[in-house]
């Protein structure tokens, strides 16, 4: 279970964590949402995504032909998107101590984050989700942004799709101060070969591990091993804790998702073009 430092940023379920506005180290309060079509191909064709969305797309088997058909995808909402530092959390009805992601549904239509393969690397180095840099990815291939703070040595990292990568860079830099002027304008590719952006290194996943919050230098060893009950490595007394905190609150409100009013996948042998005619012409009859 986590310890009391990460229940206080990082809480394990809905029921102890209420979106809060942002504080210390953050500026201004909540924006307006804003849409995009999903980039990617995988099995997120025709839908949008939308920032502080409530999220609840509609849940729906994966089609055949689609990459991991016969999945379920959908239903995940905007209570449901914290994790905790293990990969393999942040999956709705599933307990955050769960390690690993092999073979689960996608609530949030995004794929979980791929760290590559390597040797003996247990739940979280496999290569289920393919590449990092897989451009079929819901979202568009695994990207990162960086923000450090003006006042200490904290640097965070953020890692998700490109989509979700590009949404939020803006929305950190409006809401959290203090950020140097090293901070991301712009998402970089994921690099797997940076042992600064290592998987335990995380502080939070989001999303059903399709986002990651990083603090470099920090390494929670821990989350290398299969043990659910091995408490976090504490974190470091040096950390910027209001830059974490916004982040940390940023992420969670902001973040895209996938709402309920979202395009469907049309019955099989049955073309979205189609399907579009339809719903027009019902509704023209109403």
């Amino acid at each position: 279970m986590p310890v009391t430092e990460f229940e206080v940023f990082f809480p394990e379920s809905e029921s102890t964590h209420e979106l809060e506005r942002r504080k210390g180290g953050g500026g201004g309060g909540r924006g307006g949402g804003s849409s995009r079509p999903m980039s990617g191909g995988g099995s997120s064709g025709g839908r949008s995504s939308t920032t502080y969305g409530n999220g609840g797309g509609p849940i729906a088997d994966i089609p055949g032909g689609a990459p991991f058909a016969g999945r379920t995808q959908g239903g995940g909402t905007r209570g449901n998107i914290y994790g905790t530092p293990y990969y393999g959390s942040g999956y709705p009805g599933t307990p955050n101590h769960n390690r690993g992601t092999t073979g689960m549904p996608f609530p949030f239509y995004y794929w979980p984050l791929g760290f590559g393969v390597a040797a003996g690397g247990g739940y979280i180095y496999h290569s289920e989700y393919g590449n990092p840099d897989n451009d079929t990815r819901p979202g568009g291939p695994q990207m990162i942004a960086s923000f450090s703070s003006d006042s200490s040595n904290t640097t965070l990292h953020l890692i998700a799709d490109r989509d979700t990568v590009e949404d939020l860079i803006p929305i950190i830099r409006e809401g959290c101060t203090g950020l140097n002027s090293n901070s991301s304008t712009n998402p970089s590719s994921y690099d797997t070969n940076n042992n600064n952006t290592k998987p335990e290194s995380a502080l939070q996943f989001y999303r059903a591990s399709s986002i990651a919050l990083l603090l470099e230098g920090y390494n929670n060893t821990a989350a290398l091993g299969d043990d659910e009950n091995a408490p976090p490595t504490p974190f470091p007394d040096w950390r910027n804790q209001d830059l974490i905190r916004c982040l940390n609150d940023t992420i969670g409100e902001a973040a895209p998702l996938v709402d309920a009013g979202s395009v469907i996948w049309a019955p099989s042998g049955f073309g979205l073009v189609g399907l579009v005619f339809v719903v027009c012409r019902l509704a023209s009859l109403v």
